[in-house]
């Protein structure tokens, strides 16, 4: 059950950054640096990437009076992450802007739930035009993460329940087709809260390779980061041990950050690793607004 306490509370999200040798298993105590919200936006679902030796971050990039996010990048520059800047914004809802490289040419699978399909965005001038080049997969799904197995492509993604929070995991086999995929014969593989909503790309680490997922238990959207190593996956049959939970409190920061109350992405490249945290503040105005809310609703209904 939901805290009563949310009733006072504002939620944001901010990003943090660090480089060191080992991942996030094997390394728990170097801390991360923060890239903390401002007045205008709040920064969630970083992914990595390097280009001519230089190291980007894009990330989800909430704007705060619209309600709804773009992609944001940040660029690692003299030694300092630079304030982060827009770089796709449709007007509709956007998030978790997963990089991947295929034939040459760079491309995003951005979490598009909001336009019922998952596409694929490719890049025509780096870092800041994209344009739409095919869908994926059509249907309201979260948080979609394609990898390959044993040289086969596949696709985890996520789809709500009937309870907000709930998530349940798919797992899709691809096909080629002009260049990138399409989706084909897909099955269920978990409805388990704890475990079934992605919180980055797989992640290979000591010659093994991990699923790693958000903690979306106790109707509390990303509590934690659940590390499970694949054991097996074929379109008949997918298998996963858990390894490790990582919440807030396991996690150090550079700088005190306050209301750490969620993690929900964590994504490495070379020796970049980063992460999100779930802030959760005391806020007169949210109080006050969500008190205007209830009270619309209990009127509308005794009408």
């Amino acid at each position: 059950m939901a805290s009563p306490l949310r009733m006072f509370t504002k939620t944001e999200y901010a990003v943090a950054v660090r480089f060191s040798d080992r991942d996030l298993l094997t390394d728990r105590r170097s801390p991360f640096s923060v890239l903390a919200p401002d007045e205008d936006y709040w920064y969630a679902d970083p992914f990595p990437y390097k280009r001519d030796g230089r190291y980007y971050v894009f990330m989800e990039m909430m704007k705060k009076d619209a309600g709804y996010a773009g992609i944001g990048m940040s660029e690692y520059r003299d030694g300092a992450w630079t304030h982060p800047r827009m770089v796709i914004d449709t007007g509709s809802h956007l998030s978790f802007p997963l990089l991947f490289e295929r034939g040459g040419k760079l491309y995003m699978m951005p979490e598009s739930c909001a336009e019922g399909c998952v596409q694929v965005f490719a890049c025509e001038r780096f870092p800041d035009a994209w344009r739409r080049e095919t869908v994926v997969l059509d249907g309201a799904f979260s948080d979609s993460v394609p990898f390959e197995w044993e040289g086969e492509p596949y696709l985890f993604t996520s789809k709500g329940t009937d309870d907000m929070y709930g998530n349940e995991l798919f797992l899709f086999a691809l096909r080629p087709e002009g260049g990138l995929w399409k989706a084909r014969a897909g099955r269920s593989v978990s409805k388990d809260y704890r475990v079934s909503r992605m919180a980055g790309k797989v992640l290979p680490s000591g010659g093994k390779t991990y699923r790693v997922a958000q903690d979306c238990s106790r109707a509390d959207y990303g509590r934690a980061l659940v590390f499970s190593q694949i054991l097996s996956c074929s379109p008949q049959q997918y298998t996963e041990r858990q390894t490790l939970r990582l919440a807030p409190r396991d996690v150090r920061t550079a700088q005190p950050l306050r209301g750490k109350a969620g993690i929900h992405t964590y994504n490495r490249l070379d020796d970049l690793d980063v992460i999100d945290f779930k802030l959760c503040t005391f806020s007169l105005k949210s109080t006050v607004q969500k008190f205007r809310i209830v009270a619309g609703m209990l009127l509308h209904r005794g009408r």
